[in-house]
Formats: C-alpha cells, sequence, structure tokens
C-alpha cells in the first residue's frame, strides 16, 4: 500500500521536472538608478554566540566557529564591558553566509574598534574582492555598506574599523548574477551584473569606505550599460550577449556525455582601475545521475509504516527504473518500497533501523552507471531538563533527558532546489527515541489554616527509569508524546517537543492536621515536559557534519509538585527559572 507522501509526489513529479526556478529579476526600472536602501527584517539567532569582558586596557573576542575577530584597542571603553558574537540569519540584498550580531548594540567606541572576517567557507561565494566589504544594518532596519579597509584574497580575509556595534554581514555589491547554477542539457539561464548599492561618482571599484554613513543597501538594479565591456564563456555552450542591458544568456550543450563546469565573465569598463572581472560559473550536468540533496519523512516505526527517503538530483532514468536501484550502505532497496521514480525525485522507504538505516546513498541506472555517493547522516541528540519540584531549600526534583534520533542531509541543498519538506513543514522524530527520567529528594509545606498548624510532606522514592518516545501518542495515553520535526536545509533542524509520563515517580504523600492521627497516601508523580516549553523550537543547527549545542529560552515554572499544598502568598517563591539544554552532538559518519 502506497504512503499519502508517495500518492502526492505521483502527482507533482511532472511540476518538479526541472527542480529548479528562476533566479530572482533586478528591480525593474532605469539600470544605474540610485538605491535609498530597502528596509529589511531583523535576523533571528543561529544558536548561541560566544560573550568576554573587556575593559580600557583593551582586549580581543573571536566567534566560536573563528570567522570573525573584534579587536578591542586600549581606551577604546572607558569600563568594563561584557562584547559578544552571535551568528544571525542573513537578511541583508546579496549578503554572503550569516550575519553576525555584535554587542552591546549601539555601543559608541571612544576609539575605533578593528574588525577581522575569515570568509574562506563562503569563498566560492566570493567572485570580485574589489567589490567585497561589512555592511551592518541601521536602527531603521536598512544595510549599510561601508567597505573595507584591506583586504587579502589570497588569505580570504578582510578587516574595518567601527565605532559602534549592530548587525553585519559580507556584502559583494557588484557581482554576475547567479554566481553558480545547474543546468541540464539543452538549459539555459540569463547571466546579470547587479549591483547592490549606488556610487555617486559612477561605477568605482574599489570604492571608498565610507565608515560613518556607509552606501544603502537595497534590492539589486543593473548596472549601467556603459560599463559593459565584453562577455566571454569558457568551455562548452553558446552565450548571447544582449545590447540593450547587461545581460547575456548562456545555453547548454543539447548533449552532454559528462557533467562539466563553464565559466562565463564580463569584463568591465571601468578606466583607470585596471582589467575587472565578474565572473559566473555554471555545472552541465551529463548523463551520470547525481544526488543534490536528501530528506527523511519520518513516520512512526516497525508497527506501522517506514520512513521515507526523498532523493532530489537528476539523470535517474524514469524510462528504465525497473533495472535500477537505490543503495544505502550497500544494501539494496526492495522494488516494492520504491513509491515514486522521477528522472529527477526518487522516493522510497527505508528501514527504522540497522545497516540500511542511514549513511551512503546512491542511485545506480539500467545502464549501469552509480551516482557519487551522498551522505544520510543520523544523530541522537541528548535534550536535558532539571525541574526543582518543592520550594527553595527542598530537595524534591525531577530530571528528563529527551534522546531524539535524527536523521538527514548535513550538505546544504543547492540554491534553488524547490524541496518538499521545510522550516514550515512538521515531520515526527524518528522512531525508538525515548525519554530517560530521574527523581528524588522531598519536600513539605506547613497547612495554614485558622490554627496555623497542620503540615504536609510528599516523599519521593530516588528512582529512574527509561520511557519509549512514541510519536503522536494521545493526551489520554499513559505515556503521552508529541515531537514534531521541522527540516532547515542546509541550517539544521526546529524540534518541538511535549511529553507527560502518568505516575512513573513512586510518591507518598503525608498530611498530618492539628489534631488527629497523619494520613498517608501513595498519590504517584507524573513526569512531564512544562506547558511553557510546549511551543518552543528547539533549534538544532549544523556544525559540519554534527549538531551543535544550545540552550533554549528561560521560562519561570511553577511548582513541579501538584500534591503540595501552598498558600498564595508563597506562589512567588515557588517559581523557578527552567531551561533545556543540549550539547554538541556528532553525526554517525
Amino acid at each position: 500500500m502506497k504512503t499519502l507522501l508517495f500518492i502526492t509526489l505521483t502527482a507533482l513529479v511532472l511540476g518538479l521536472a526541472a527542480c529548479k526556478k528562476e533566479a530572482d529579476s533586478v528591480t525593474p526600472g532605469q539600470p544605474g538608478n540610485a538605491h535609498r536602501g530597502t528596509v529589511e527584517t531583523i535576523g533571528r539567532s543561529l544558536g548561541a554566540g560566544v560573550k568576554k569582558q573587556i575593559g580600557p586596557e583593551g582586549g580581543s573576542l573571536q566567534s566560536a566557529d573563528g570567522s570573525v575577530r573584534i579587536t578591542v584597542p586600549a581606551g577604546a571603553l572607558t569600563a568594563l564591558t561584557e562584547v559578544g558574537i552571535e551568528p544571525i540569519t542573513n537578511t541583508c540584498n546579496g549578503g554572503i553566509g550569516n550575519g553576525w550580531r555584535l554587542t552591546p548594540h549601539g555601543k559608541a567606541f571612544a576609539k575605533p574598534v578593528q574588525l577581522t572576517l575569515d570568509y574562506t567557507a563562503v569563498k566560492d561565494s566570493v567572485t570580485f574582492a574589489n567589490a567585497l566589504g561589512l555592511a551592518y544594518q541601521d536602527s531603521n532596519g536598512i544595510w549599510q555598506f561601508i567597505g573595507a579597509t584591506a583586504i587579502n584574497a589570497n588569505a580570504h580575509t578582510l578587516t574595518m574599523q567601527t565605532n559602534h556595534f549592530s548587525d553585519w554581514t559580507l556584502l559583494q555589491w557588484l557581482t554576475l548574477w547567479p554566481i553558480h547554477e545547474t543546468l541540464h542539457e539543452g538549459g539555459q539561464v540569463t547571466l546579470e551584473a547587479r549591483e547592490y548599492i549606488a556610487i555617486p561618482d559612477g561605477l568605482t571599484v574599489p570604492i571608498v569606505p565610507d565608515y560613518e554613513n556607509g552606501y544603502p543597501v537595497g534590492d539589486p538594479e543593473y548596472i549601467a550599460q556603459k560599463y559593459v565591456k565584453k562577455w566571454s564563456l569558457a568551455g562548452v555552450g553558446a552565450l548571447n550577449p544582449l545590447s540593450t542591458a547587461p545581460e547575456a544568456v548562456y545555453f547548454a550543450p543539447l548533449k552532454v556525455t559528462k557533467t562539466q563546469t563553464v565559466a562565463v565573465s564580463l569584463e568591465l569598463n571601468l578606466p583607470g582601475s585596471g582589467q575587472a572581472f565578474l565572473v559566473s560559473s555554471i555545472d552541465i550536468l551529463g548523463k551520470e545521475p547525481f544526488i543534490d540533496y536528501l530528506q527523511v519523512a519520518e513516520k512512526k516505526g516497525p508497527n506501522g509504516r517506514d520512513s521515507e527517503l526523498i532523493i532530489y538530483g537528476a539523470n535517474f532514468g524514469a524510462q528504465d527504473n525497473a533495472k535500477s536501484s537505490v543503495t544505502i550502505n550497500g544494501e539494496v532497496i526492495g522494488r516494492e518500497d520504491i513509491g515514486l521514480w522521477g528522472d529527477n525525485i526518487i522516493v522510497c522507504r527505508i528501514p527504522m533501523l540497522g545497516n540500511a538505516a542511514s549513511g551512503e546513498v546512491r542511485v545506480n541506472t539500467a545502464s549501469g552507471v552509480a551516482s557519487q555517493p551522498h551522505m544520510l547522516n543520523e544523530w541522537t541528540v541528548a535534550m536535558r531538563y532539571r525541574r526543582p519540584c518543592a520550594r527553595v531549600g527542598q530537595s524534591l526534583f525531577e530530571a528528563s533527558t529527551i534522546y531524539l534520533r535524527i536523521r538527514g542531509d548535513a550538505s546544504p541543498p543547492p540554491q534553488n532546489l524547490n524541496l518538499l519538506m521545510g522550516d514550515n513543514n512538521p515531520n515526527t522524530a524518528a522512531f525508538r527515541s525515548y525519554v530517560h527520567w530521574q527523581a528524588g529528594g522531598d519536600g513539605f509545606s506547613s497547612y495554614n489554616n485558622e490554627e496555623s498548624c497542620g503540615s504536609e510532606k510528599e516523599i519521593w522514592s530516588k528512582s529512574e527509569g527509561d520511557i519509549e518516545l512514541t510519536p503522536d501518542g494521545r493526551i489520554t495515553d499513559p505515556q503521552y508524546f508529541r515531537v514534531a520535526l521541522y527540516h532547515l536545509p542546509g541550517r539544521g533542524f526546529d524540534a518541538v517537543i511535549e511529553y507527560e509520563a502518568k505516575n512513573v515517580v513512586p510518591s507518598n504523600f503525608v498530611f498530618t492536621p492539628c489534631k488527629g492521627n497523619p494520613v498517608l497516601n501513595n498519590r504517584p508523580y507524573t513526569v512531564h515536559l512544562p506547558t511553557e516549553f510546549h511551543e518552543e523550537r528547539f533549534r538544532l543547527l549544523f556544525n559540519g557534519n554534527g549538531l551543535k549545542g544550545g540552550k533554549s529560552a528561560v521560562h519561570p515554572v511553577g511548582i513541579g509538585s501538584y500534591n503540595l499544598h501552598c498558600d498564595v502568598s508563597d506562589v512567588p517563591n515557588w517559581m523557578q527559572q527552567v531551561s533545556v539544554e543540549w550539547d554538541n552532538t556528532a553525526g554517525k559518519y
């Protein structure tokens, strides 16, 4: 029986035949118009940053990945100040890589502070270093390009100075768009010479840095046609430059036997600047199968339907797929588990556990040609939560570690690949995830009646246990779990978690009235994640092939044991500041 996803994809396969969308065109209007700047949203955090106390004597701070370094000279600060670097999403038009939040925001320094950025990790997106520099987002939400003090294109570093902190990014303001593209046989792409800022005195490269105000960054516009000197093509295919706009159309050959790369370059007419070239590289896919990206649609497990692997790519040979196969770690996925086989997309059931649950994926066509291996990785993330469950000073506590098993692709997807699962498409976590809980200690409270006497006490047996995670549990189940997993292609995952395990902690509740004998009741305690966390997206971000450690928002949470009596006046004293934390998690491969 085919899954719903299989049926849906069958309907979509023709629409996904190219799996690409056209690059965004430039802003309509006359080429070379002055930019007024575009208001953009504020970037969101990509994980915990680094912080350091720096005083009047100066000091330095480096980002966790080593790509950004702040150097504060002596005398720039008048008092001990916490300086921070935090990675954020990049909202700048033309911005390259992550953005960076430098704090304290808006801080004015007595002396300029130096920023050094190593762009080695994104060097393939830098094609014209003379147009490279840093930009910051001002208080109106407009990005301002200020340039660079120095650029070392061989070491892939640049430096600049600033007297204030804000959100920053790397920007190449003059480019040939798209910088990279992938085409199939007979495909074509229009290449555009773009600028993201306007220079008052015309196209000048490199520009004079403007550290005080900057150049407003807007939507991309064409450069003026007068700056176009010569278009060139290195490689197969054909190039048709336009005379009416700074554009050229590249046509891939109708037949390509093997994947190869061509380069299109535009020489600029910049008097006094020497030779200046904008370059775009284009991969032409040959006949061999090629895997672009992988996603896993997780299902409930061995007692339900297995998970489904979505393979995106090209040249999968839909016309002769009966003689083709998919292998994971060398194990062949059976024909009965193939739900959809198109030229550029395959969907197949894969096992939850075992050798073929993750690892190297290959597509083998009927002609005997196999794709290069593409890694389907696997992570088991331990997410810890500890909650005091009694008045301050008492030892009653509940601790849980939620183990989430996640499978996916740690490599970035091609820029314009249309993915079936993204930021807003929830998915369950993999089968065999579980919660390990611990409990211990005791708690008590005074029972303040009219005579101001009486007492209550709860005693937990020190105990622990494992509870297997069952996705899509119901709140009436003794063990209720609900885990939603959101794919963040190229960045990681978001996880939303709810769980409740009823009556798992052995507990005795003792009530002693003012007069009379103590009353002992057996009232087991229920382990659960407080509702304050139920809407929280725990962000699990890639660090190479691993996932970075992190911490959730801190929530004020009330008393954990509902068995204990508390007076209204005591409630503030019973509130706890609680968060969920997780460590760096290495990939299985």
